[in-house]
């Protein structure tokens, strides 16, 4: 929790006020379209999954008919597919019938004029019906696998906002804009969206309702059972909708996951880019069966987004990150394709990032799983271990160097590439070693030699300045992977990468960034400050993972703190604070200061694990709605109160916080949200 000024702008402003999509009157057509025929083959595999798993198991009864619920049928042509796969793979019982339900009388009507589709509706195995129609009329006795792609998004998508621990509905007017107002405390969806309060504080989200009525008119009529397997464009996780990607991208998949856990079912689903589609199984069993058999089968089907690159790139359209990845994935992470490519796979795999980044860094895995120990081949396993530093998969570069290095003794390349991991997870003195044992076996006078000279250099640097530190104590700086190492120059691209979520500035009122020349520039002024220790904090597995730093006077320090996008949510902020206050301990600090926005509900329950205790007072504008916190860690024999020590501190350093004199105002007592603050928000209804 860094309490410097923000200077970020809103990330929700614009988006609070969009105006919502507005869907043609074909776009039925496009709803629930393949994007390769493939798609169509692997629901069919999932279907012979889903019949042969509950045929094993009793959940189904070949006496009765199994329904496959298609609520997105597009134009036809999933339907016309998966029904010709299933007639050839299919066990003559029970029966199979494809319900299509449409959203119009001009979408089934059109499907009635294709030829093939009249003909499975004249063999009854095919019935093309309106979904307002009802699904109880077809007296469904068994389970129902339901196929819902593009189904999420056709349907009404209610707009929501948090807003610094507010929750918004809003209204769509008639001039297309969004008009926001405080959702009612009786709201049906009021316990599913209080998750968001906790974790978001400012950005619009959405929840798919018109689809979970859907899901409840279908478990009213199964009975509680069915597997559904649906895809959309939409979102995943939390940071991404906190970044605003949820207006763009379309369905909230994180909300509808825990709305049907908690209507008991398991989910499981996955992404492979940030703007892709995302995968969704979920499975509904109120009858204690064991339809969720089926799902380990279904698992290994490849994602939508697979078959679509891979069709783009056969179509010779110019190769990306996507294409390159679907490709690795039809080959079945074959590791003999890694060295005719692997300058082009270097390439791409350096411009991965988001969502994209942990489908990469799988397929690496499954390629070094697959490389045969009998090989032994070098190039391969260099190949590899570069393609995952590209990834910044630090770990899996250093096991695969290391193994390298057992197989084939000490070698430059593996050394120099080894020292590079070690460095970038904050291991200095190994990195170090490491360059010296590559550079023993380079000759004398070579230009790689003398380049090692000056990387070794480097690193000397680095930790010179790090001894010379007398604040910094390394015996204090480890906890498990986790490692402290003095904040530098060096961090500076790792840190404006990590930072980009505009919320961590604005939450730990740090100044915004240009690029990484202004991340430099910044720090070095930091560092300049005698009383000031700015900690990276590393992780063995992910390198830089965020910051954490301490501003000490007199005895008394302020705290403050900030984990990276990829890597909030595992515990590294209240680790790292501990090893940072073992050091702060050392020096003779007694107590521990920092402060928090009271809608920052994650550095809340780090400090809470921290065991910060609240402090009774309140800062002056236009921070009057901070709250503050105290640790001890010394007993010094002063008795002052913990907030005139704060008060006194704050003088001392000149402290952006001034605290008016007179009594301490309670701590449960309502403020008013800060001028600035307010105004990069924009009014809210």
């Amino acid at each position: 929790m860094n309490v410097l000024q923000p200077a970020h702008p809103s990330i929700c402003a614009d988006a609070l006020n969009a105006r919502s999509p507005v869907a043609d009157g074909a776009a039925w057509r496009r709803i629930g379209a393949l994007h390769s025929q493939a798609e169509a083959r692997d629901d069919a595999r999932a279907i012979l999954y889903f019949l042969r798993s509950g045929l094993s198991t009793r959940d189904i009864d070949p006496a009765q008919p199994v329904w496959v619920i298609d609520l997105a049928p597009g134009d036809g042509e999933r339907a016309w597919l998966v029904l010709r796969h299933l007639a050839e793979r299919a066990p003559r019982a029970p029966m199979l019938r494809y319900l299509a339900c449409c959203v119009s009388e001009a979408q089934r009507a059109m499907l009635m004029e294709v030829d093939a589709l009249r003909a499975q509706v004249r063999a009854g195995r095919l019935v093309i019906a309106d979904e307002e129609e009802g699904f109880g009329r077809y007296g469904m006795r068994n389970p129902a696998m339901v196929l819902a792609h593009g189904a999420c998004a056709s349907r009404e998508q209610a707009s929501f906002a948090c807003h610094y621990g507010k929750l918004l509905a809003g209204a769509p007017q008639a001039d297309g804009q969004i008009e926001w107002e405080p959702l009612p405390a009786r709201d049906g969806l009021g316990s599913l969206l209080a998750a968001y309060r906790r974790a978001i504080n400012s950005a619009p989200l959405s929840l798919p309702v018109g689809f979970m009525r859907s899901v409840q008119s279908l478990l009213a009529a199964t009975g509680g059972r069915m597997l559904i397997r649906a895809s959309d464009a939409g979102v995943t996780e939390l940071i991404q909708i906190r970044g605003g990607m949820l207006a763009a991208a379309g369905v909230n998949f994180e909300a509808l996951a825990r709305w049907h856990r908690a209507l008991g079912a398991t989910v499981h689903q996955s992404q492979h880019d940030d703007c892709g589609r995302v995968l969704q199984l979920a499975v509904h069993d109120r009858r204690g069966g064991q339809l969720r058999a089926c799902l380990a089968e279904m698992l290994e089907l490849p994602h939508p987004d697979v078959r679509a690159a891979a069709v783009s790139a056969m179509r010779g359209v110019e190769p990306d990150s996507a294409s390159y990845a679907a490709w690795v994935e039809q080959v079945q992470a074959d590791p003999r394709l890694v060295p005719a490519c692997a300058e082009v796979l270097q390439s791409l795999a350096g411009e991965v990032q988001g969502a994209a980044l942990g489908h990469w860094r799988e397929l690496l895995s499954r390629l070094s799983g697959n490389c045969y120990p009998g090989w032994r081949d070098l190039p391969l396993s260099c190949s590899l271990a570069s393609l995952a530093m590209h990834l910044e998969d630090w770990g899996q570069a250093r096991r695969l160097l290391q193994q390298a290095l057992h197989d084939h003794g000490d070698r430059a390349l593996c050394r120099h590439m080894l020292a590079e991991c070690q460095e970038r997870t904050g291991e200095l003195e190994a990195a170090r070693v490491s360059l010296s044992h590559a550079r023993q076996t380079l000759p004398e006078g070579s230009p790689a030699h003398e380049e090692l000279g000056c990387a070794i250099d480097r690193i000397a640097q680095r930790l010179a300045r790090q001894q010379a530190c007398s604040a910094f104590l390394p015996a204090h700086a480890c906890d498990g992977p986790l490692r402290l190492m003095l904040l530098d120059e060096a961090h500076a691209a790792d840190f404006f990468y990590q930072y980009r979520d505009p919320q961590i500035g604005l939450m730990a009122r740090l100044p915004a960034f240009a690029d990484v020349a202004g991340v430099c520039e910044w720090i070095a002024a930091r560092a300049r400050q005698a009383d000031r220790l700015d900690c990276a904090v590393m992780h063995a597995e992910r390198g830089f993972v965020g910051v954490v730093s301490a501003h000490w006077s007199a005895g008394d320090a302020f705290m403050h703190f900030w984990i990276g996008v990829d890597h909030q949510g595992l515990g590294f902020s209240s680790r790292a604070a501990a090893c940072l206050m073992a050091m702060l301990r050392e020096r003779g600090v007694a107590c521990v200061f920092t402060a928090v926005y009271p809608d920052n509900h994650r550095s809340m329950r780090s400090l809470d694990r921290l065991r910060f205790a609240a402090l009774p007072l309140r800062a002056a504008r236009p921070d009057e709605d901070m709250r503050f916190f105290v640790k001890t860690l010394l007993h010094d024999g002063e008795r002052r109160d913990p907030g005139e020590r704060l008060r006194a501190f704050s003088k001392r350093t000149g402290s952006a916080f001034s605290f008016p004199d007179g009594e301490c105002q309670e701590a449960g007592c309502s403020v008013s949200r800060s001028t600035d603050r307010e105004g990069r928000y924009g009014k809210v209804s």
